[in-house]
């Protein structure tokens, strides 16, 4: 899930960051688990076609522990 989107267009570029959170659930979708958070940083570029990814980095600023956080 990503939240918190902010977005800054300079011409047919733009920078854009957002807040990530991600949880698995297993096959029987019973539970879902906290993995983690993070920071999404993209680089964007207006084509033709519309905005197009020309770059996206990742960093995890939160793990759950082993087990996740109910074990």
């Amino acid at each position: 899930m990503t939240t918190n989107p902010y977005i800054e267009v300079d011409g047919d570029r733009a920078t854009h960051t957002c807040k990530m959170i991600i949880f698995t659930a297993p096959g029987d979708r019973s539970a879902n688990d906290f993995v983690g958070t993070g920071t999404y940083t993209d680089e964007l570029v207006r084509t033709p076609q519309g905005w197009k990814f020309s770059r996206r980095s990742s960093v995890m600023d939160r793990q759950a522990p082993p087990g996740g956080l109910s074990g």
